[in-house]
């Protein structure tokens, strides 16, 4: 089976018309110049096209525990579980610590990790250890991958994944106790008639 780079009859249409026009007006020796202004785009388009298909899924992104263990979202599955990206610089993502802190003791249940993004083990303990929280699942994110891996724009990010891994929903921005709550409650009733 023959495949072409591009699919789509009216994008193959289009460059054929454009280059019979630029053949008819031009000079054996103009082609080369021509041929480059058409494979220079290309090439980023096709490199753009790699880029996506390369990308991790969020249980793949390597993260490292505050001990210095990998691990990923995998360990987690077979719970709801909730992951929080947050920075230590981010006033949003300090914000919201405390209402994470609560879920974590009023839902065991979930999973409910805070994966850091780009700081280091002692970045993330000194912030935790000025709060006064203790949160045993804190990961690290050296690389910043989650975000991508999420299509994150921007922290903080909070995402919601079922028992087996699924990205469920996405929310930008601090969650407040009552939103995060709401979420939490929708997606163990949704899970319990899952299970059914």
């Amino acid at each position: 089976m023959k495949t072409h780079f591009f699919t789509q009859p009216d994008i193959r249409s289009a460059l054929k018309l454009l280059f019979r026009k630029k053949m008819a007006g031009t000079h054996a020796r103009q082609f080369p110049s021509f041929l480059l202004l058409i494979l220079i785009p290309l090439c980023f388009i096709a490199t753009g096209a790699l880029a996506e298909t390369s990308r991790p899924t969020p249980d793949q992104v390597p993260l490292t525990t505050l001990d210095g263990q990998t691990t990923t979202l995998r360990h987690y599955q077979g719970k709801i579980t909730v992951v929080n990206l947050w920075a230590t610089w981010c006033a949003p993502c300090r914000k919201e610590m405390k209402v994470f802190e609560e879920a974590k003791r009023a839902y065991p249940q979930v999973a409910i990790l805070l994966v850091n993004q780009g700081e280091t083990a002692a970045q993330a303990r000194d912030f935790l250890s000025a709060q006064n929280l203790i949160f045993p699942d804190v990961l690290l994110d050296r690389d910043m991958a989650m975000m991508t891996a999420v299509d994150s724009i921007g922290l903080p990010t909070t995402t919601f994944y079922d028992k087996r891994g699924t990205l469920l929903e996405t929310h930008l921005g601090e969650i407040s106790a009552a939103d995060l709550k709401n979420k939490l409650e929708a997606h163990l009733q949704a899970g319990d008639q899952g299970a059914k």
